[in-house]
């Protein structure tokens, strides 16, 4: 699907979206896991960045030495191009979609960090993508609503996403399990680029 001017304004307009106003907690609670975890983020990608509010407060917070920022929209994506702080930052920025977007490299060498935060419900084909993204990453921010959490909203703020599919709870974790461990809240580890956990409390594991 095409996210141009009707997205933006329909979804946007009027309210407060994950990862825009809470931009600056989200790399709070980023940078504090992987620093406790003694995981040092030089690597990053953003797939589906939109307003690039959570991208540039990793940025500042994380510092890494490599950014990649993809997203579907030309507006976002023309948009993020005029902001002055990307200038600080060695950063790469595509317009493409995550299942276009050429891997190959990134499997080879992989990237310490994806953040997919409330993309997935816009994406077809979810199995091949996050077997995609778990080759790319050691690990992944990801957030996707479920089925339930959009009845949750329509009934609690009145929100109401058509470009989204709506999934269930189940859905998502029998792929996300074929690919990844969950080892904290929104940080999952992946299955495929295997090296030594840094987060190895069985407890958390799941």
């Amino acid at each position: 699907m095409s996210f141009e001017t009707n997205y933006w304004s329909e979804i946007y307009a009027g309210r407060l979206i994950d990862g825009t106003f809470n931009a600056s907690k989200h790399a709070d609670y980023i940078k504090s896991i992987f620093a406790l975890s003694e995981f040092p983020i030089r690597k990053i990608i953003d797939i589906g960045f939109g307003k690039g509010k959570i991208l540039e407060q990793e940025a500042k917070k994380l510092h890494p030495d490599h950014i990649i920022a993809l997203d579907t929209s030309k507006l976002m994506v023309e948009t993020l191009k005029k902001k002055t702080w990307i200038g600080k930052y060695n950063i790469a920025i595509a317009h493409t979609k995550f299942e276009e977007f050429n891997t190959d490299y990134l499997e080879k060498y992989p990237l310490d960090l994806a953040i997919a935060n409330s993309v997935f419900q816009y994406i077809e084909d979810v199995d091949f993508s996050l077997k995609k993204l778990a080759s790319i990453a050691r690990f992944s921010y990801f957030s996707v609503p479920t089925k339930n959490d959009y009845l949750r909203m329509e009934n609690e703020l009145n929100f109401k996403d058509k470009y989204a599919a709506s999934r269930t709870k189940t859905f998502y974790l029998e792929i996300l399990n074929k690919y990844f461990t969950r080892v904290s809240f929104n940080v999952l580890e992946s299955k495929i680029v295997r090296e030594h956990s840094y987060f190895t409390a069985e407890l958390y594991r799941g």
